[in-house]
């Protein structure tokens, strides 16, 4: 039977994560990019997906751009003969409006792909089906990346699993270090070894700089800078919820986070060229081999080593190396509530969770989101790869129906308060008290619009 739902609004949200080798060009934008209001004004009563006179289910897979994708359905579709799956591709400027048009129009997909960023907004709306029971059931439950995990949980039920992770991690140029007379065998593991190193590669003059900072780019700002925070045992925000807030003024951890942008913004190591960067060109130097240390995502690494640097990378770590943390960024994946065939569509979603299939996610340089894959064998094949799984065992992310307009927007007020401290010198406490305040109707009136 088709389940149904009230009516929902689905309101703006914005695609952050990081991913795959072929799509690095299309990566450095998402953080700049915001979706439009998608309404869903009639009940969610749409059957997706079919069966044939044959006996054989026809699904319908909604995903993000990518190859891989054709690739996991025809391997799918080449060993199953009672489930067949349908591919259906859709750009990340459109992705909500589109999903939020198809479940309207009875239209839509029986399994859902996207960006992990969503998944509370899809959760709430009543987009998704509950999985909570089959999820439980997974003997590998407690191996899925942790920090996607729980931005697929909505109010104590599981609507979204972890998919295709794409952590934050650090970056640095080990052709620049050499020249500045750093070792590189390992990553700088403390701020204050971040802060040197950028020092002495600053040093090296012209145009080439120790540390890059996507200034004008809320999102690029949560994925980078915001793991500092979290390594460091602070939060951006409280639970998730109506009664929800933000954190900025009581976690000291905020304060002292930005205190530490601010501090190289002021030595003078970082590219000036970020303040203005939206996200669009977010990187495009560190390809260029003219800058030293980067947080960012490992679709950075081939173009720099194609641009003829040497790449290193580590944890993000905390102010003195005692811990690390990363932003969950990445894709989950769920199946639509309204889908005929819901059971054909679990399938197929859980066997995506498979081994064989989620170790295939390495050859893309890309990671997969179970840790037991993580032995020695793979880690000294895919050395990139298994350093975001260690990292993703510590992921957060910020989970709220308000993200967009807290954090990712060009006018949040997380991303005023970052520009008002680290380049303006502003004063630490009172800004981030502002933006506490300028937050709480941005919450309030998210979930308000949602039903909540």
């Amino acid at each position: 039977m088709c389940l149904t739902t009230k009516s929902i609004s689905l309101p703006t949200q914005l695609h952050h994560s990081t991913k795959r080798k072929h799509m690095k060009s299309r990566n450095r934008k998402l953080i700049a990019l915001g979706l439009g209001t998608a309404l869903l004004a009639g009940a969610l009563s749409g059957c997706s997906g079919g069966s044939s006179s044959s006996g054989v289910t026809t699904i319908n897979w909604w995903t993000r751009v990518g190859d891989d994708r054709a690739a996991f359905a025809k391997k799918f579709n080449d060993t199953h003969t009672d489930v067949q799956v349908k591919v259906t591709q859709v750009s990340d400027d459109q992705y909500v409006n589109k999903v939020g048009t198809g479940v309207r129009s009875n239209n839509g997909p029986d399994v859902l792909d996207f960006d992990v960023a969503n998944s509370p907004l899809f959760a709430a709306t009543g987009v998704l089906a509950d999985v909570s029971d089959k999820v439980n059931g997974l003997d590998f439950a407690r191996d899925l990346n942790p920090g996607m995990s729980k931005l697929g949980t909505y109010d104590n039920k599981t609507y979204s699993v972890p998919f295709i992770a794409g952590p934050s991690i650090l970056l640095y140029n080990k052709t620049l270090f050499k020249k500045a007379g750093i070792q590189t065998d390992t990553p700088p593991a403390t701020w204050a070894g971040i802060e040197e190193d950028a020092k002495k590669v600053r040093a090296l003059g012209d145009d080439i700089y120790g540390f890059d900072i996507p200034g004008a780019c809320g999102g690029c700002l949560s994925f980078a800078a915001q793991p500092l925070i979290w390594a460091s045992g602070g939060t951006t925000m409280t639970a998730a919820s109506p009664d929800q807030t933000t954190t900025y003024s009581t976690s000291p951890q905020v304060a002292d986070s930005l205190k530490f942008y601010q501090k190289l913004w002021q030595d003078g190591v970082v590219n000036p060229a970020g303040q203005t960067e939206a996200g669009a060109t977010w990187g495009a130097d560190w390809n260029a081999g003219k800058v030293g240390i980067l947080l960012a995502g490992s679709w950075l690494v081939s173009p720099a080593e194609k641009g003829g640097s040497e790449v290193g990378y580590g944890p993000i770590p905390n102010a003195d190396g005692s811990n690390f943390s990363t932003f969950a960024g990445g894709d989950n994946i769920g199946v639509i509530a309204s889908s005929k065939n819901p059971d054909a569509a679990w399938e197929f979603a859980s066997w995506l969770l498979d081994k064989d299939q989620q170790a295939s996610i390495a050859d893309t340089g890309s990671s997969p989101v179970r840790s037991d894959l993580l032995t020695a064998d793979f880690a000294a094949k895919y050395p990139l790869v298994a350093l975001q799984l260690q990292v993703s065992a510590k992921s957060d992310a910020p989970d709220s129906m308000a993200t967009n307009a807290l954090q990712l927007s060009a006018t949040s007020p997380w991303l005023a308060a970052f520009q008002s401290i680290v380049y303006n010198g502003a004063d630490v406490n009172a800004t981030l008290t502002k933006a506490d305040a300028d937050s709480a109707p941005l919450i309030k009136q998210a979930y308000e619009q949602a039903g909540q």
